[in-house]
């Protein structure tokens, strides 16, 4: 995966993903390396990304310095207070010799707990079907039908149900009658 290789983002993405003995699930990396691999044009890593999006998965961003885990205050009588309110609501571990620098257990919630972000998953859907992955296909005939993460666009969904009619079952076929015009 870190040599750039589209196939093998995508296998490592989905181990995260799902975990497995050697990996906790991480949906937020995952994601990450799903759109690594999207960007090169892999088509499985456009319809992950996009059912991720779903989700309400937001990406890694390993830049970033969002997850601090210390925090240097100068000030003695701001370390007094930091240290007392840390105390009192437990959220933290002052340490014992420097009393400028306090430890700040921040966890995020990692890739729960956020809103689908049905644009990004239109978006990404849309790449998907593009390249033939069927799933994405229906996917996004039903986001072009109800206007999720785009306009209602009957005449879309309809050719994007009828695409994926073509390889898929009776189930999404039916849903043609979805679509009124």
């Amino acid at each position: 995966a870190e040599a750039g290789n589209p196939e093998g983002m995508y296998v490592y993405a989905q181990r995260l993903w799902l975990g497995d003995e050697n990996h906790k699930p991480d949906k937020r990396m995952a994601l990450w390396w799903y759109l690594q691999a999207a960007k090169t044009g892999h088509a499985m890593a456009c319809h992950r990304a996009a059912i991720a999006f779903g989700e309400g998965v937001s990406p890694f961003d390993p830049g970033g310095k969002k997850m601090a885990t210390f925090h240097q205050i100068p000030s003695i009588v701001t370390w007094c207070t930091s240290r007392a309110h840390a105390l009192r609501c437990g959220t933290s571990k002052p340490f014992s010799k420097f009393p400028s620098v306090v430890s700040w257990n921040l966890k995020q919630k990692l890739g729960s707990g956020k809103e689908p972000n049905m644009v990004q998953a239109c978006v990404f859907h849309q790449k998907a079907a593009e390249k033939g992955v069927l799933q994405s296909m229906y996917a996004y005939g039903q986001q072009c039908a109800q206007g999720l993460g785009r306009p209602v666009d009957k005449r879309e969904a309809h050719s994007m149900f009828m695409r994926s009619s073509v390889g898929h079952t009776q189930d999404e076929v039916g849903a043609l009658g979805d679509v009124q015009w």
